[in-house]
């Protein structure tokens, strides 16, 4: 201050002050890039998994859509032949008559709490229309076991069409059906409740499980084209 350096020495803090900010500028900027990056990885990895569980649950979706079809075939098929409509009866799978079908969606259960996580608007959208129809679904399996257990086994059972004998004795399941009461049934009280009940309900599996795997390979076409993705 005697030699009149003050200025200099004010310059001098200052500038040191803006290489201080400059510094934690930079180390905040590198900060949130990395933040960033991590962030990004994170929902790549978590778009790899969905597509994964979209593919295992898209061969399981198809199993049951040819069961739920061979089903409503067979249902068609008694329906004919009791009114005359063919002579035979083809029960490629009589087992379905009375057996039910669990459904459980690894998407669902796995990545319903990552909605959020996801930053495209569009791809959050369509995750939470897939999630909706698969509710849907898993409510119209539930029917379809309620189904069975209300009308199709009793049916089954008070008109001898299941027969104990072959159930308990013979290799198969399969073989547990007696046709022959099958066709004795047809003029019961209870035959056309039986097979209306039972062919609508396969008709509403099948509606609402080819809407839900269209939708399956639909997001998983739009997740491996997001330009998370892409830009990888």
């Amino acid at each position: 201050m005697e030699k009149n350096k003050t200025g200099k020495y004010f310059k001098y803090a200052i500038g040191e002050i803006v290489l201080v900010v400059i510094g934690i500028l930079i180390a905040l900027s590198i900060n949130n890039w990395n933040e960033e990056r991590k962030t990004k990885e994170e929902e790549k990895n978590l778009y790899l998994q969905i597509i994964k569980d979209l593919d295992e649950e898209h061969l399981l979706l198809q199993n049951q859509l040819n069961i739920s079809e061979s089903l409503s075939a067979t249902f068609k098929n008694i329906y004919e032949y009791s009114v005359g409509e063919t002579d035979s009866l083809n029960l490629d799978n009589p087992v379905l008559l009375f057996q039910s079908i669990n459904f459980s969606s690894q998407v669902l259960q796995n990545h319903e709490k990552s909605v959020e996580s996801i930053s495209s608007d569009s791809i959050r959208s369509e995750l939470n229309k897939y999630l909706l129809l698969t509710k849907e679904l898993i409510v119209r399996r539930q029917e379809e076991v309620e189904n069975i257990k209300n009308v199709r086994r009793p049916f089954l059972m008070s008109n001898k069409i299941i027969s104990l004998d072959k159930l308990f004795y013979y290799n198969t399941e399969s073989s547990s059906i007696d046709i022959n009461n099958i066709k004795a049934s047809i003029n019961s009280k209870d035959f056309g409740n039986f097979v209306a009940q039972g062919y609508g309900s396969n008709q509403a599996l099948i509606f609402f499980t080819t809407r839900i795997n269209q939708k399956n390979r639909k997001l998983k076409q739009q997740l491996k084209n997001s330009e998370l993705m892409i830009n990888d």
